[in-house]
């Protein structure tokens, strides 16, 4: 697994997902976005992968990233979050999103669901 954090996330790398976290009250627009997409287009390359946003902390997301931030390879996106309004959110990101898209009460059960996508 490989690791990366900034002043606005983390990332955590395995061979077929990443889990994505954002700092806590961040406003990730497209700019952010794209240093995502670049570290994940370095380490994925051409290989499919599944995202898992593990929503921990409370933060804001630019509807520009599901339009223009996002990588081909990968396949879909997992939500996970403690909290109840994130399923809300994470219904309305769904309609920005065109592949395959659920939420998780616990990143367990989104690690399983990656391990066993492909």
């Amino acid at each position: 697994m490989k690791t990366f954090s900034n002043d606005f996330c983390e990332l955590a790398m395995h061979t077929n997902y990443v889990i994505v976290v954002i700092q806590e009250g961040v406003d990730l627009d497209l700019s952010k976005a794209l240093i995502i997409k670049e570290i994940l287009e370095q380490n994925y390359q051409d290989r499919e992968f599944l995202m898992i946003s593990y929503r921990k902390n409370r933060h804001k997301i630019d509807a520009q990233v599901y339009k223009k931030g996002l990588l081909e390879n990968m396949k879909g996106l997992a939500v996970v979050s403690p909290f109840e309004e994130e399923k809300t959110v994470a219904s309305q990101e769904q309609k920005l999103y065109d592949k395959s898209f659920v939420f998780f009460d616990s990143l367990d059960d989104a690690e399983s669901w990656a391990n066993h996508y492909f």
